[in-house]
């Protein structure tokens, strides 16, 4: 059995007079792929935010690489976990070096100036997304796939060996799309990472992601690999709307094709 990188064990969270979630257990498995699904509401960053150390859950608990996360200062966490957040906006003219730059800012000592070895981390996290030549560029004169790259190289400048990413490909066209899961692909073989991506989208997770997780109403309602998984009954009653699910011609897995509402 494939030992856990992240292990969650009746994990539950409320906000005051909001949303609840769990209890749950869950495993993500150490170098796998594993996409969270679920509709809006769900819960799904929520529970990001806890396997991150960021909210601290009303019961339960969180291990990551066989450690208990609240007893981990955040520098620990920071040097185990990376996220992606869904707040990526770059609202000051940035350069492209100093974005990437931030992914060192949790792992060194309060007002510390980027060392040799930050630089040296964020450059080459710069290469391996393909932007090596990007750095006294300022971010806003990007493409929206180039400032999503660029994100990805701060998260992969933390030196994490988990990265948790919610939502990397939103807003971008379907080319770029493609462009970043398989990039996510190439880069969790080469540096072993395990990834966990939160996305709307159930056909990029059916391609690309080892194991699904499927959540609703802060509960998880579904786990394993995407052909046992991603069936046509299980998801229209998730996403309440009925689909077709067939097999991909070239990849054989589940192909999801909404066609109306539940009746």
């Amino acid at each position: 059995m494939t030992e856990a990188a992240l292990e969650a064990r009746g994990l539950a969270f409320s906000y005051p007079h909001g949303f609840s979630l769990g209890p749950l257990d869950l495993a993500i498995p150490r170098g796998g792929f594993t996409a969270l699904v679920g509709p809006n509401g769900s819960g799904k960053t929520t529970l990001l935010r806890l396997l991150d150390g960021a909210l601290r859950p009303g019961r339960g608990t969180v291990r990551v690489l066989g450690r208990d996360l609240a007893g981990l200062s955040r520098r620990e966490v920071a040097r185990s976990v990376a996220l992606f957040g869904q707040d990526t906006a770059l609202g000051f003219p940035y350069r492209v070096g100093e974005v990437v730059l931030m992914g060192r800012h949790p792992l060194r000592a309060d007002f510390a100036f980027d060392s040799p070895e930050d630089l040296a981390a964020a450059r080459d996290a710069l290469e391996r997304v393909g932007l090596g030549g990007a750095w006294d560029r300022f971010a806003f004169e990007l493409s929206g796939g180039e400032r999503q790259r660029v994100l990805l190289a701060r998260v992969l400048t933390q030196g994490a060996p988990l990265v948790l990413l919610d939502e990397p490909t939103a807003h971008l066209d379907l080319k770029h799309r493609v462009a970043i899961l398989e990039l996510l692909q190439e880069l969790r073989r080469r540096l072993e990472l395990t990834v966990l991506l939160v996305t709307h989208d159930v056909n990029l997770a059916s391609a690309h992601a080892s194991e699904v997780v499927l959540l609703r109403e802060g509960r998880v309602v579904g786990v394993g690999p995407p052909e046992t998984v991603l069936t046509a009954e299980r998801l229209s009653a998730l996403f309440e709307v009925n689909v077709l699910t067939v097999p991909h011609p070239r990849l054989g897995r589940p192909w999801v094709i909404p066609y109306g509402g539940k009746d």
